[in-house]
């Protein structure tokens, strides 16, 4: 972790402090009767900082909108697209948790990460409500905090550029992460040290071609499981 680090006077997350988030979640969402709480936690942090997903993404995210029988697997975003085969067990991860929300009854149309509110009374609104932009990003503090990281370094933010700096360092192409995070990439805009990626305008994902194109630079082979190995993650049974 090299590229952005004194960029930030608090400090990125490590691999091994991703890692340990990760894995203490897992343990949690498995075997915990709080599971949604987990899941939603685990989610939450995955998608930040193994997938460069932001806040907004979050909120709004359905569970249509996850790819789950594509090749590669991946979230079709408004204006991009978010890589899920740069770490096997976050696709793996991500893909139980579709199914767990499809056996709470969820549709296409009802987001992917909701709320611990129920109706109480058995029918589909009982599966959750939908968050705030707050609630996910109270959602990524608690997980950092579980996994032994707090204050100021359970910020989002910090996720984002975290993944971003994890990312480049583990040999993927700066565009493709610049694309993965629908983001400029560092150096583009002088005079601000702190904030290191900027919002770029919203892409027409009408056009096959851009599509197209999108999709061979985010997700060619040599990029499977990148992230995953950085972490030093398990390898998914059945990854290539």
């Amino acid at each position: 972790m090299s590229i952005l680090t004194k960029t930030f006077p608090t400090p990125l997350l490590t691999p091994a402090e991703i890692a340990a988030v990760i894995t203490t979640l897992h343990r949690l969402a498995n075997y915990d009767k709080r599971r949604r709480l987990w899941r939603n936690l685990l989610a939450t942090f995955e998608l930040v900082t193994c997938c460069g997903m932001n806040t907004t993404d979050l909120v709004f995210c359905n569970v249509g909108q996850v790819r789950v029988g594509a090749r590669p697997f991946h979230i079709q975003l408004i204006d991009r697209i978010a890589p899920l085969d740069w770490c096997d067990l976050v696709a793996q991860d991500i893909d139980e948790h579709v199914r767990y929300r499809r056996a709470e009854g969820a549709a296409d149309t009802d987001r992917l990460i909701v709320s611990q509110r129920t109706t109480g009374n058995g029918s589909s609104r009982s599966l959750g409500h939908a968050v705030t932009a707050l609630q996910i990003r109270r959602f990524y503090a608690t997980a950092c905090r579980k996994g032994g990281i707090g204050g100021e370094r359970g910020a989002l933010h910090l996720g984002l550029n975290s993944f971003l700096d994890m990312a480049i360092a583990a040999g993927i192409n700066r565009e493709a992460v610049r694309n993965a995070l629908g983001l400029r990439m560092p150096g583009e805009r002088e005079g601000n040290t702190r904030s290191v990626v900027f919002r770029l305008d919203v892409l027409d994902m009408q056009k096959q071609d851009y599509h197209d194109k999108l999709m061979g630079d985010l997700c060619p082979k040599v990029y499977r499981n990148r992230i995953g190995k950085a972490l030093g993650l398990p390898t998914v049974a059945g990854g290539e």
